[in-house]
């Protein structure tokens, strides 16, 4: 489907998929990652505190995004995971 998307602005864990499009309409781009072996994706802000006059802030810094599979193989083995990126504007 076309508009299946996720927004890189929130946070989220999609689990067991092939592929999966990530969006930031702000900046005007969209993230695209496929898999080789189906793969659970979470996202999540980068953030940190900054004083100012006014008190504390919480300033977003970044979105994290991490590509998780369960790996299951005897002592010495090799195991090749294959990830497709393709980063395009919106």
């Amino acid at each position: 489907d076309g508009d299946d998307w996720r927004s890189l602005a929130e946070t989220g864990r999609l689990k067991g998929v092939s592929a999966v499009r990530l969006r930031d309409p702000y900046r005007g781009f969209e993230l695209s990652l496929s898999f080789d072996v189906e793969a659970d994706v979470v996202r999540f802000p980068l953030e940190t505190v900054s004083q100012s006059e006014s008190g504390f802030e919480l300033i977003k810094q970044a979105t994290t995004v991490v590509v998780e599979w369960p790996l299951r193989f005897s002592s010495g083995a090799c195991v090749k995971r294959r990830i497709e990126l393709a980063l395009r504007p919106v």
